[in-house]
């Protein structure tokens, strides 16, 4: 199985969170996996790793709706950065399936799926086949 580097989870909800991380250790996939709990934190952790000449996550999955700075918002800035020193691929985790969402993160450019809650083993499979292999 593929191996990823850094893999970023931007979740609020610490129950997904701990599964996710679950998930992702049972697969043995990644030697690194943070969280952050909103937008804010996320690009917060994505700057850091910039400064600091890190390595950025190879894998980040987005919820959208949290507090601070919903996913939404935190695509839009992202995509307004233009220092970033690798582009992960963004999956974006959503319980809705709202057209409207669907519509402007397609028109984003930046993500690369949405997937619909809960992540699963079947579901990170893929991903990684589809993106990593």
């Amino acid at each position: 199985m593929v191996k990823i580097d850094r893999i970023l989870l931007v979740d609020d909800d610490n129950i997904t969170n701990f599964l996710n991380v679950r998930l992702i250790k049972k697969l043995n996939l990644s030697t690194e996996i943070k969280i952050a709990n909103n937008g804010h934190e996320a690009l917060a952790y994505l700057k850091e790793a910039r400064s600091k000449q890190m390595t950025s996550p190879s894998l980040i999955f987005l919820d959208i709706n949290m507090p601070l700075m919903n996913g939404l918002e935190f695509i839009d800035t992202y995509k307004n950065t233009k220092t970033w020193n690798k582009k992960p691929v963004i999956i974006v985790l959503s319980s809705s399936d709202n057209k409207s969402d669907i519509n402007v993160l397609k028109s984003s450019n930046v993500i690369s799926d949405i997937l619909l809650k809960p992540l699963t083993e079947e579901k990170v499979l893929a991903v990684v086949d589809k993106y990593f292999s």
